[in-house]
């Protein structure tokens, strides 16, 4: 597929962070269009004395890659969130932790745009060197956020519940995704890590469907006599899909004819947790 006339590329479009919502999900867009503010980065960097830095931003900063056109310069500046780095001795490598915001979207692509800031740098009315030039990294997706908690109920029964933005369909018409909870008791003499078998599996219902934020929820039963077997609650979270039947790696549930096509339904995962009871 090419386009018959090429749009007109946004000036600063390389030079700026990018987001938008993945298309295969009925879920709602980002907060805001294709450029993300700053108040969507939680920034953790302390303000400096006597520099710009407020709340962990410098705003209204100048482009190194719009200085050969003067009038694009004037018309766009940024703002920088700042977050500090941190060395990793072992893999010999900065990194530095980025938490964002992005509202009830589900899975949402992003394009960060990357530099080095100076915040004592010179400055006057029309020119700073606070930043270096921006490097533009890959599209990625953030993954939304999950909440899991255990509760008992009696001596045999604990309520489960999990808490996240999901998606109201799917291509495969699913609402939603869904989450399955085993129960595994521990087996002496095997080990911590190996020793674990599966009691029972339960899939869990989700509570107000319709919207995008809720939560799934049920009741898991315990074995009347625990004696003193080790227990633990597996959740897992299942997003669903169509793919070709002669596909690898994924589990079918049933088969579907869209278009005179066969294909089935298969399903990856997205989210895992563990919960120790006793």
């Amino acid at each position: 597929v090419i386009m018959s006339v090429v749009p007109k590329a946004h000036p600063i479009s390389k030079l700026v962070t990018m987001w938008g919502y993945d298309p295969i999900w009925l879920s709602k867009p980002t907060p805001s269009e294709l450029f993300p503010s700053s108040t969507f980065f939680m920034s953790k960097s302390k303000d400096l004395p006597d520099s710009p830095m407020v709340d962990g931003v410098i705003k209204n900063v100048r482009f190194q890659e719009l200085d050969s056109n003067p009038t694009v310069q004037n018309a766009y500046k940024a703002d920088v969130v700042l977050h500090d780095v941190f060395f990793d001795p072992e893999r010999k490598l900065w990194y530095s932790d980025i938490m964002i915001t992005h509202g009830e979207s589900y899975f949402p692509f992003i394009r960060l745009a990357l530099c080095r800031i100076q915040p004592y740098s010179l400055s006057s009315t029309d020119k700073d060197v606070y930043m270096s030039k921006v490097t533009q990294h890959d599209f990625m997706q953030i993954m939304p956020l999950r909440k899991t908690s255990a509760s008992t109920v009696s001596g045999t029964q604990v309520k489960v519940t999990v808490e996240g933005v999901s998606y109201r369909s799917s291509v495969v018409g699913v609402i939603g995704s869904e989450i399955e909870v085993s129960l595994e008791e521990q087996t002496p003499n095997i080990g911590q890590e190996f020793g674990w078998t599966e009691v029972s599996v339960t899939p869990f219902d989700r509570v107000n469907a319709n919207i995008l934020g809720g939560f799934w929820g049920g009741i898991i039963n315990l074995p009347k006599d625990k004696s003193s077997t080790k227990y633990r609650l597996v959740i897992k979270e299942y997003e669903q899909f169509h793919a070709d039947l002669d596909s690898t790696g994924s589990v079918e549930f049933k088969a579907y004819v869209t278009g005179g096509t066969k294909t089935k339904v298969t399903r990856r995962i997205v989210f895992a947790d563990t919960i120790n009871l006793f």
